[in-house]
C-alpha cells in the first residue's frame, strides 16, 4: 500500500501483480494478514480499517472508529485485528461480533502495534515509550518510558506466543525485552544498529530478526541519519 491509495497484491511465485484493490480515500499506511488465511486488513490515513478477501480479490467491509490516521495494524489466529494511530488509541476489532474495544492511555501517537498472542500486544510511541497491553484492561498493563534514551520509538516486533519482544528507534540500538510474569518489560539485550528502525520481523524459527532500516523515518522526513544504509538487516 502507498500514497496512491491502492492496495497491491503480488503473486510471490511469478512476482506479478495479482490484484489492485481500490477503496481507501487516503494513503494506505499499513497492512496485515490474519494468520493462515487470505483475509487481509489495511489501515489508512482516511481513518478507516478495511477488510479484504484475497482469495477473490474482493472488498469485505470497512471498520470505523479511529479519529485520526491509522498507521499500524496486526492480526494473529482469531478473527480479530488490533490497530493504532495518531489519535493515541489502540482498537481491537472483533470481526465476527462486529464490535470494537477501545484502549487509551498513550501520551502521543502510537506508531506501531504488534500482537504477542491473541489477547496481548506491544506498541511503540512517539513519546519514546514501549507499552504492553491486554484486551482485559483499557489502559496499558505496563509502559516503559524513555525506552530508547528518550528517542522516538519507531518500531516493535514480537516472537509470537513467547515472552520476548523487540523495539527499535534512531538511537543506534535494537532492544530485546522479556515480558515478565507480573506483566512488565525487562531489558535483556541491546544490539547496535545505525539508522531508523522502521520495521521489525522476528523469524518464526526464533533464530533471528529481520529489520527494515533507513536513513529516515517511514512516516515522514523529520530527521536523517546519513551513516545509515537503506535496506534489510538480519540480526541472528
Amino acid at each position: 500500500g502507498g500514497e496512491d491509495r491502492c492496495l497491491i497484491v503480488w503473486d510471490t511465485e511469478t512476482f506479478q501483480v495479482k490484484y489492485r484493490l481500490h477503496g481507501h480515500r487516503g494513503p494506505v499506511t499499513c497492512v496485515a494478514f490474519r494468520e493462515n488465511t487470505l483475509t487481509c486488513f489495511s489501515g489508512s490515513a482516511d481513518r478507516t480499517v478495511r477488510v479484504w478477501n484475497l482469495e477473490t480479490g474482493s472488498y469485505v467491509e470497512s471498520l470505523y472508529g479511529h479519529q485520526a490516521e491509522v498507521v499500524s495494524i496486526d492480526s494473529l489466529l482469531q478473527d480479530r485485528a488490533v490497530s493504532s494511530g495518531y489519535d493515541k488509541t489502540c482498537r481491537m476489532w472483533k470481526i465476527a461480533q462486529q464490535t470494537q474495544l477501545l484502549f487509551k492511555g498513550a501520551k502521543s501517537s502510537i506508531d506501531m502495534i504488534r500482537m504477542i498472542d491473541d489477547d496481548r500486544w506491544v506498541t511503540a510511541s512517539q513519546d519514546g515509550s514501549v507499552a504492553l497491553w491486554s484486551n482485559k484492561k483499557k489502559k496499558p498493563l505496563f509502559r516503559k518510558d524513555n525506552a530508547h534514551t528518550g528517542e522516538w520509538v519507531s518500531a516493535v516486533g514480537s516472537f509470537i506466543f513467547t515472552d520476548l519482544v523487540v523495539s527499535g528507534s534512531c538511537d543506534g540500538t535494537l532492544r530485546l525485552w522479556k515480558v515478565t510474569e507480573d506483566s512488565k518489560l525487562l531489558l535483556v539485550k541491546t544490539v547496535p544498529i545505525v539508522g531508523y528502525v522502521n520495521a521489525i520481523c522476528p523469524l518464526r524459527s526464533g533464530k533471528g530478526i529481520v529489520l527494515a532500516v533507513a536513513q529516515e523515518h517511514r512516516l515522514g522526513r523529520w530527521g536523517r541519519i546519513r551513516a545509515a544504509r537503506n535496506g534489510l538487516h538480519v540480526v541472528s
